[in-house]
């Protein structure tokens, strides 16, 4: 889903009676538990932003204390939401100033999640990678701060995470360069969305190689329609005869060069 989608669908959960509160307490317990099944104890620091992407750490931290984890939470700024100071208020362990935080064997992102549109600041992000550097393990939680929701752009120059954990969907960028490239696995947690999305998958088309009884029209036609630079359409029209199709045809203005003499020009 995309970051409106996905607030929507939020949205209409907490119209039928689910406050943000529990929304909260899902993501972040399932996201506990997800973190206890790949790390079970390892000493860990949790990141925790203003909005409730750092709320959903501060419940991931309480639920990982109260397994027995040495777990401790790094904040740059207070809560800004009601549901965020909720949670920090329940938070029964110890929250380190953010510039004179030590890094732990385990590092959770909770700093800023999905919806996120512009760079972050150095005041910020350098503490940031600092904590990051430090650690042996490195977990994302919804989306690595520094990243935009819709379109897997690089809003800050993001390292390389070793999971990222999806709550209630996956989000363009989970799938889409740069950003997909710096989140190492995906795994999502389930916190009782049920809408539908315009984002759909173009699914690979399965390809065999030709049989005896294989001839052109059995191998599939392709049409490229060139423009006066025909550099993409000469490519794209060897592409498809190496890979297997039957018979290709360049629509093209005069004078265009054929790549290959078995594909036709028109």
């Amino acid at each position: 889903m995309t970051a409106a989608e996905m607030q929507l669908a939020e949205q209409t959960l907490i119209d039928q009676g689910t406050s943000v509160q529990e929304l909260m307490r899902k993501a972040g317990q399932g996201a506990a538990q997800m973190i206890w099944r790949l790390s079970n104890d390892m000493p860990t620091l949790v990141l925790c932003g203003p909005g409730n992407n750092g709320g959903d750490g501060y419940v991931i931290a309480q639920w990982l204390l109260e397994k027995g984890v040495e777990v401790r939470v790094a904040a740059p700024v207070e809560p800004k939401t009601e549901a965020a100071k909720q949670a920090k208020s329940l938070w029964r362990g110890e929250t380190l100033d953010w510039n004179e935080a030590q890094p732990a064997q385990q590092f959770v992102d909770c700093l800023f999640g999905t919806g996120l549109t512009r760079e972050i600041g150095d005041e910020c992000f350098d503490p940031f990678l600092r904590l990051f550097a430090g650690a042996k393990k490195r977990l994302a939680i919804d989306l690595p701060s520094g990243i935009e929701s819709d379109h897997g752009i690089l809003l800050n120059a993001v390292p390389a995470f070793d999971t990222t954990i999806a709550l209630g969907a996956f989000k363009p960028s989970h799938l889409l360069e740069p950003a997909r490239s710096l989140m190492g696995n995906l795994v999502g947690v389930d916190i009782g969305i049920d809408a539908e999305s315009k984002c759909a998958f173009v699914q690979k088309p399965k390809l065999h190689a030709p049989s005896s009884r294989d001839h052109k029209y059995s191998r599939g036609l392709v049409a490229v329609v060139a423009g006066e630079m025909a550099g993409a359409a000469q490519l794209a029209a060897m592409a498809a005869q190496k890979s297997g199709a039957g018979y290709v045809k360049i629509y093209a203005p005069t004078g265009f060069q054929t790549p290959q003499p078995s594909i036709v020009v028109e």
